[in-house]
């Protein structure tokens, strides 16, 4: 990929040759690209009912500050399965004390 992009930055500059100060550039660009991709997989092809969804959820929810629990719980039942709660769950139906 890097060389494909080297090559695309090298025409643009009019040259039909790739130098070596187009190779950083590329592999940079090529890097933010995949790493864009992988975010992209983890934000939008994971099971929205999951642990880490609501991990990220309830992130993303405080971000800008503390939220009061009863919000906190209000938003989370959208993502959580029937009965199970977040934030003070109910610990006998999930077997602890």
């Amino acid at each position: 990929m890097t060389v494909r992009i080297a090559g695309i930055v090298a025409y643009s500059r009019g040259s039909l040759t790739i130098e070596a100060l187009d190779m950083p550039w590329a592999r940079a660009w090529a890097m933010r690209s995949a790493q864009s991709m992988y975010e992209a997989v983890e934000n939008y092809l994971e099971d929205p009912k999951s642990h880490f969804a609501l991990c990220r959820y309830i992130k993303e929810a405080v971000a800008n500050g503390p939220i009061p629990h009863h919000v906190m719980r209000k938003a989370c039942k959208k993502i959580l399965p029937r009965r199970q709660e977040v934030l003070g769950s109910d610990q006998r139906s999930h077997g602890h004390r």
